[in-house]
């Protein structure tokens, strides 16, 4: 997109403005045009380094295997299929989460986005 965005740019830079009175309405038009696409180029490199300050942070925090792993499988047993009446894939585990890995605001952060059914009496609903 940025080098649409700078090769847009650089064309409407190249373009002579109009002495013609008619004309000068197109080149109204054009000046229109160069300061949308100096925006959006703008937008657009601006996208560029959020994403870069992004990725350099995550590979930093989460860049080594130790910091992804956040527990252990207790128990998983094989997957399942044609299970019960309705025939469903049967595919469920339980495990342990590191205590040290979900304190403070990320255990805020996971619990937001679990969502338990309230139906179920085994699996509150859980709202922070």
């Amino acid at each position: 997109m940025v080098d649409l965005h700078k090769r847009r740019i650089t064309k409407l830079e190249a373009k002579e403005k109009s002495k013609d009175e008619e004309e000068a309405e197109e080149d109204e038009e054009d000046e229109e045009e160069l300061q949308k696409g100096r925006k959006k180029l703008a937008d657009a490199q601006k996208a560029i380094n959020d994403l870069k300050l992004f990725y350099t942070k995550v590979m930093m925090e989460y860049g080594d295997s130790e910091h992804r792993s956040i527990g252990h499988i207790l128990y998983s047993p094989p997957v399942s299929s044609s299970v019960g009446d309705e025939e469903y894939t049967e595919d469920w585990g339980t495990f342990e989460l590191y205590e040290d890995k979900w304190k403070g605001a990320l255990m805020a952060t996971f619990w937001t986005w679990v969502r338990f059914d309230s139906s179920s009496p085994y699996l509150p609903l859980l709202t922070q």
